[in-house]
């Protein structure tokens, strides 16, 4: 009865062996297969079987269902409603005024250059934000 085991773990594992690649070469041409060469072999790589995790497949049929969708909408001109969130960046009451800190951050920038710190940056990034919002 043990030998029976043993006979059928040895005929079940053959098909869950990884495969190796072979490099052959002949002359110029290159070819890569599963077959040994019928020379030497240039090189030759162990290849272990790919194990699919089942929730990252989950994850991938979800995404390529969402694109499908999306794909279609725009096919189609739908466009549904969207569940996206987030600020929003309103339009300047005073345009004139958030044209002007933006002139002048940009003219205080290119007089910095890139070695100013992280303060002058803020500063001038507050009094354009200041400004336009």
């Amino acid at each position: 009865m043990e030998r029976f085991v043993v006979m059928l773990l040895l005929c079940i594992a053959p098909a869950a062996q990884a495969q190796h690649v072979y490099k052959c070469t002949q002359g110029k041409s290159v070819s890569y297969q599963s077959e040994p060469c019928a020379g030497a072999a240039d090189r030759v790589w162990h290849a272990p079987p790919e194990v699919i995790d089942p929730a990252i497949q989950r994850q991938n049929q979800y995404t390529q269902q969402e694109m499908d969708r999306r794909a279609r909408e725009q096919r189609s001109g739908y466009r549904a409603p969207s569940r996206a969130t987030g600020a929003s960046i309103g339009v300047s009451r005073n345009q004139s005024a958030c044209d002007s800190a933006k002139a002048r951050r940009a003219a205080a920038y290119e007089q910095l250059g890139t070695r100013r710190t992280f303060e002058q940056s803020r500063f001038w990034d507050n009094q354009v934000y200041d400004a336009c919002k």
